[in-house]
């Protein structure tokens, strides 16, 4: 909905309703001025009991300044993954989180754009399993202050000679946690590999325990960064 007039005046309102094929439904607002409506999903029987108002005009705004030419970017959007969570009944919300990290990555493959990434955002725990990347996607730990609160951490039966416990993909971040190697790895196991690829990492403990050949971080090709 672009520009939408609202019946009392003449104050234009922009907003977007997506719908994917995994059943997520994103609502996404560019520009609202009607000031008493009330927008979000429920089941149709009245406003929820634990509805929370949320007032626009508290939040930043989250693309460019009027009049630049850059284009004006939607909120990100976040999924949630905890060890207690359920790949199969799990849907990505807070109530329901995915278990694991790979389930997530794989559902969320084609959601992120390079204008608009989504994020997995992990509970505190440890996740033993390797991290393959999809595109326009940022991978954020629990805690800001402590970045072993969210641990990646496989098994050492996952891993082979030469393996990347993370790998990345284009338009990437990774954010607010461990990535660590098991007791006993096998050689030559890279933590963090960026190939050919622009990748942010921010605020990340890598932590190879001094195992054989072991690299922090990897990052190869002239287009990485």
């Amino acid at each position: 909905f672009g520009e939408s007039f609202d019946n009392a005046s003449s104050n234009k309102n922009s907003f977007q309703i997506e719908i994917f094929f995994n059943g997520i439904i994103r609502l996404s607002y560019l520009d609202i001025h009607l000031r008493d409506g009330l927008v979000g999903l429920s089941p149709g029987q009245g406003v929820p009991s634990d509805f929370s108002e949320t007032d626009f005009s508290d939040i930043a705004l989250c693309g460019s300044s009027e009049g630049s030419s850059t284009e004006t970017q939607a909120a990100i959007v976040a999924f949630h993954v905890a060890p207690n969570g359920n790949d199969t009944s799990g849907n990505g919300s807070a109530r329901a989180p995915w278990k694991t990290i790979t389930k997530a990555m794989s559902s969320l493959a084609e959601q992120g754009t390079p204008t608009a990434p989504v994020a997995i955002q992990l509970a505190e725990g440890t996740y033993t399993e390797k991290v393959v990347f999809s595109p326009h996607i940022q991978l954020r730990g629990s805690s800001t202050s402590q970045r072993d609160a969210s641990i990646i951490m496989p098994a050492a039966s996952l891993l082979n000679a030469g393996d990347a416990v993370v790998q990345g993909a284009t338009n990437t971040a990774i954010k607010n946690l461990a990535i660590v190697l098991p007791n006993n790895p096998p050689d030559d196991i890279t933590l963090l590999r960026i190939d050919d690829v622009a990748m942010q990492v921010e605020n990340v403990l890598l932590n190879g325990r001094d195992a054989n050949g072991s690299t922090g971080v990897e990052i190869s090709h002239e287009n990485s960064s």
